[in-house]
């Protein structure tokens, strides 16, 4: 197996600069957010009572919460990195994918593998859009989809 866990200062420039990344904050909806707050001040005064709290929280969220990757994709593998150990990260090749599954829980959610020798890596996430594009992209007709329960 390919497949393996390496140390995250192993990981080359290359791939920090190239690959799709994703975070755990969504940095271009909270700037937008803050945004929006702007000018709904700016366009009208009496929108303050909604706006001052957006903008808050926003900047809040910006400048007070850690950050994080999650996952990056690149043509061959993917690496996942939100381990018990913050300083290993698993490089997974897409070849030896049997097939993988985005399980929705209470607190956050899980991508899980499921690889040629029987073993399942999985990784927190906190959004399924950012993910399945580019697993329906590197790993097409894999994804285990649970089944819908029936209505009684």
């Amino acid at each position: 197996m390919k497949s393996q866990y390496i140390k995250t200062r192993n990981i080359p420039e290359t791939v920090r600069k190239n690959a799709y990344t994703v975070r755990v904050k969504p940095w271009w909806l909270l700037i937008i957010l803050f945004v929006v707050g702007i000018v709904l001040v700016a366009a009208r005064s009496y929108t303050i009572g909604i706006a001052l709290p957006i903008m808050i929280l926003t900047l809040f969220c910006l400048l007070g919460m850690p950050d994080r990757i999650l996952v990056q994709f690149m043509p061959e593998y993917v690496l996942l990195y939100n381990r018990q150990n913050r300083d290993e990260c698993a490089m997974i090749y897409y070849d030896e994918v049997v097939s993988w599954q985005y399980e929705y829980h209470g607190s956050c959610d899980l991508l899980v593998f499921t690889l040629t020798d029987g073993t399942t890596e999985s990784v927190d996430m906190y959004g399924r859009y950012a993910v399945s594009r580019y697993m329906k992209l590197y790993l097409p007709h894999k994804e285990v989809k649970k089944a819908r329960r029936k209505s009684r």
